[in-house]
């Protein structure tokens, strides 16, 4: 097994993965050594591991429970697994269950727009978070154009555009403010996201210019 943090989302989200419970990760003992869990994208909460079963002295005992919002489900967050690898033996209910739990936690925006499988997001995002992007935000205050690096979270699709809103505040861009991301297809700055302000300046100057 390897630590979580050598692995990146990829190697690791939209799969079975076995968790060593060195360190006694769930408040109640079950008595397992390791726990078998699908490891899924929370918008709201990063990477978690939905608990399937649990292992102890070589035997697996079915935990997951039909509805995942059961208190007797189990659910770990990043924060609390160490070491972990991919759980290779997946059985046909393991993958309806995997199926489950997508629907519940992935919004249809996300599969609309493909952003968990465009690697040119990959750069800016966070380890924990996948779906929060650090990137150069672009607003217009008092006719001049500023520019601050923001930590943003995709929200939704407006007329087949990229939506988030920023979720710290800079200098002058405050928090959750609503912003378009835009991808410009230069090495230099691929992803960028820019305010309803400077939406509006852009608007004008090409109207100028038409």
């Amino acid at each position: 097994m390897k630590k979580i943090t050598d692995f990146s989302f990829r190697d690791i989200v939209g799969k079975y993965v076995l968790i060593s419970d060195e360190r006694k990760m769930i408040d109640r003992d079950l008595g397992y050594e390791e726990y078998v869990a699908y490891c899924y994208i929370d918008v709201d909460r990063g990477i978690s591991f939905k608990v399937y079963a649990g292992i102890k002295d070589g035997n697996i005992d079915f935990i997951y429970y039909d509805n995942p919002y059961s208190t007797k489900s189990i659910t770990l967050r990043y924060s609390a697994v160490g070491k972990l690898e991919v759980y290779n033996s997946v059985t046909a209910d393991m993958e309806k269950q995997a199926s489950e739990i997508e629907s519940i936690y992935t919004p249809e925006w996300i599969v609309k727009t493909g952003i968990r499988d465009d690697l040119d997001f990959d750069p800016f995002r966070d380890k924990v978070y996948p779906d929060d992007l650090l990137i150069p935000v672009h607003t217009l205050k008092n006719g001049k154009q500023i520019r601050e690096d923001l930590w943003v979270r995709p929200t939704r699709i407006y007329e087949h555009r990229l939506v988030g809103k920023t979720i710290e505040s800079g200098k002058v861009i405050s928090c959750g403010e609503e912003l378009a991301i835009l991808k410009s297809g230069e090495e230099k700055c691929p992803v960028f996201g820019v305010t309803a302000e400077w939406l509006q300046y852009y608007n004008q100057i090409n109207e100028c210019d038409s």
